[in-house]
């Protein structure tokens, strides 16, 4: 297993995101969270039934659609 991911699950560090959780960071609903995903604009993870979007991508998301970091 990396290191990095160990060293942060051990600080408590999320890697990715719920649904719910990316909705009140982007100040969005949860549905816009979906459709964003839907639509291919923002990735996630599916592990079984579960879905997560990672920090990554919301930076990502963010950056492109502000022209910001």
């Amino acid at each position: 297993m990396n290191t990095t991911v160990t060293a942060d699950r051990q600080c408590g560090l999320k890697l990715s995101l719920t649904y719910r959780e990316t909705a009140e960071a982007l100040g969005v609903c949860e549905r816009a969270v979906w459709q964003l995903v839907r639509d291919g604009q923002l990735p996630a993870l599916r592990i079984g039934r579960s879905v997560r979007i990672p920090l990554a991508a919301i930076h990502d998301f963010i950056e492109v659609n502000t022209g910001r970091p």
